[in-house]
């Protein structure tokens, strides 16, 4: 394997590496239920949350003009930052002089890790789809996510090892708290080792023409996914494809004790890598056309949804009044604990396969640098609006957990049906040797596709490239 530092598999490593100390941190706080402090905090986490993910719709929207303006490394780099300025105000929302004064820091650190997020995941979703071939583009997305779902393993594994012995604890110690941290800030410095898209190579050729472009014809160019009819079909997944991270952690702060939460997330960790690995065999697998992995991919994901929702809303509704408005404090060692720990990793399944694939699936429509920037965006931008949405109605106080499950079922659902439009009408096998700025195609996708080898393909040489824009015939 080439390890060299501007191949793209080097690249795609160094971003999921980022991934592993920022988001895979972070994600174990919100599991955790805003940092291990229980029902007061989760109800404050619900509150930061929302906007979050407010300002993360917005600026991952707009993402890939930042990306194609300032380039990866920089935007990455601002991208991570946040993180860790989010923790410190969960920090000191747990060990302030005052809860009410003290739920302001967090509530600035949401929106200053919205706006990060937006970058970060854009510069992502960028490398994973935009350096990968057509083959590997389910890989490159796995490698990155499992980094990031192995960082949420070890920072549960921090909390799981304070309290294993102490079932009495409720809050994050302050030792877990400078660990986080000290991890994140290491994302920060990771994020500059990523090269310029144009230094990028895979088997030492380059992958594309990389343009800059100014942030107007940014703006216009964002505009127009919103013509393509492909975009129109897919966005309303887009915004349901990771809801239940609204829900889960708030029944989970409810229901069970900090060191059970803590295992909660650590097994939960596992079965979102274990979810991204299954669901790369169905998307990369090189045995079937592109159009029957999409459907094979949608029939795994929409089985994993499924099988979630029938195990939640069976569990709830069988639950005594009033369990959802007082802490339980289950144990892994009492009676009720089995029941919600199985359909939280059902969850975790769930919300790997479901973003997973839709993300893949939008990725169908391009390999040029430029768009794929603009749907890197609007892929985080799209899924951050959708849990923003039900983050605020959480946050309201005013819709029961039951009913916010029961919502989500719906939501994701419908959103899902449009997709299998999409897929018969529109995903075709590949789009090698029709976009004038993907120069280089793989000498092991050629032989898949019975395409021109490299060395033979005028679409590998260096000759120069008209500049005439390509216009979307569907």
């Amino acid at each position: 394997m080439n390890m060299k530092l501007n191949s793209s598999r080097t690249q795609n490593a160094i971003s999921g590496g980022v991934l592993f100390f920022a988001v895979g941190i972070y994600a174990a706080v919100l599991n955790l239920g805003a940092g291990g402090g229980g029902v007061d905090a989760a109800h404050v986490n619900n509150i930061v949350a929302a906007v979050f993910y407010g300002v993360f719709g917005v600026t991952g929207t707009f993402g890939g003009s930042t990306l194609n303006t300032l380039g990866p490394r920089y935007t990455l780099m601002i991208g991570a930052f946040g993180y860790p300025f989010y923790v410190s105000g969960l920090w000191y929302f747990d060990y302030g002089p005052a809860k009410t004064s003290s739920e302001v820091y967090p509530i600035i650190g949401g929106a200053v890790v919205g706006f990060s997020a937006g970058l970060l995941w854009t510069v992502s979703n960028f490398i994973a789809f935009g350096y990968a071939p057509e083959h590997e583009k389910g890989t490159f997305f796995m490698i990155q996510n499992s980094l990031g779902g192995a960082g949420a393993l070890v920072g549960a594994a921090v909390v799981l090892g304070v309290s294993l012995n102490d079932p009495t604890v409720h809050v994050t110690p302050q030792s877990v708290y400078a660990t986080f941290l000290s991890l994140m800030m290491l994302g920060v410095g990771l994020a500059w080792f990523i090269c310029k898209p144009e230094d990028v190579r895979h088997e030492g050729k380059p992958i594309a023409v990389f343009r800059h472009e100014s942030w107007w014809n940014e703006t216009k160019g964002i505009a127009m996914l919103f013509k393509d009819v492909r975009t129109l079909l897919v966005v309303p997944l887009l915004l349901n494809c990771e809801i239940p991270v609204t829900l889960q952690p708030t029944i989970s702060a409810y229901w069970f004790n900090l060191r059970t939460r803590s295992l909660c997330v650590f097994i939960g960790a596992i079965f979102e890598i274990l979810g991204f690995m299954s669901m790369r065999m169905i998307l990369d697998t090189e045995k079937l056309s592109r159009k029957a992995r999409a459907y094979l991919g949608f029939a795994y994901m929409f089985t994993t949804l499924l099988a979630a929702y029938a195990g939640e809303l069976g569990w709830m509704y069988t639950r005594p009044s009033g369990t959802f408005t007082q802490t339980n404090g289950v144990d892994w060692t009492d009676p009720g604990f089995a029941g919600f720990f199985v359909i939280f990793q059902l969850f975790q399944l769930s919300v790997t396969s479901v973003p997973m694939f839709i993300s893949w699936l939008v990725m169908t429509i391009t390999n040029e640098p430029m768009r794929v920037g603009r749907y890197a965006g609007l892929l985080k931008g799209g899924t951050a609006s959708g849990i923003a949405a039900f983050f605020g109605v959480a946050a309201s106080g005013t819709v029961s957990l039951q009913h916010q499950s029961i919502a989500q079922f719906v939501a994701q659902v419908g959103s899902a049906l449009p997709v299998l439009y999409y897929i018969g009408k529109y995903v075709t096998e590949t789009n090698y040797e029709v976009e004038k700025d993907v120069v280089f195609i793989p000498t092991h996708e050629a032989e898949i596709l019975h395409l021109a080898l490299p060395a033979d393909s005028p679409r590998s040489s260096h000759t120069p490239i008209s500049e005439e824009v390509v216009t979307d015939k569907h």
